[in-house]
């Protein structure tokens, strides 16, 4: 898919990737809408990318930059949310192991050994 011209474009095309991935009750859908909008947002504001472009070092800059600041448990549910779009870019395999960090657990007690 080509790169999205803006800032709303980037948006539309996470939607359109999130609504073929979401299952479930519309409260969590819309959570989760909402996280990956505001993900969306922030890589497309630091690196003019929509999710079709997403690279490893996106998400792990989103992972580490884009929530340093929440709390543990809201860097969990992040987590959740980049892996049903690693699930749906087909790269769930090859970049988890590479995004482990403090985000993968509700607790923010990493130790290295999770998956």
């Amino acid at each position: 898919m080509m790169r999205p011209r803006g800032k709303y474009q980037a948006r539309q095309h996470m939607l359109h990737i999130m609504k073929r991935r979401l299952k479930g009750s519309r409260q969590k859908i819309n959570i989760h809408y909402n996280q990956t909008l505001y993900m969306s947002d922030l890589l497309w504001t630091g690196f003019q990318v929509g999710v079709y472009q997403y690279q490893l070092k996106h998400l792990k800059w989103f992972l580490e930059e884009g929530t340093k600041f929440l709390l543990p448990s809201t860097r969990y549910r992040y987590w959740l949310a980049v892996k049903i779009i690693l699930e749906a870019l087909d790269k769930e395999e090859d970049w988890t192991g590479q995004l482990q960090g403090p985000w993968v657990t509700p607790s923010g007690d990493y130790n290295g050994d999770n998956n």
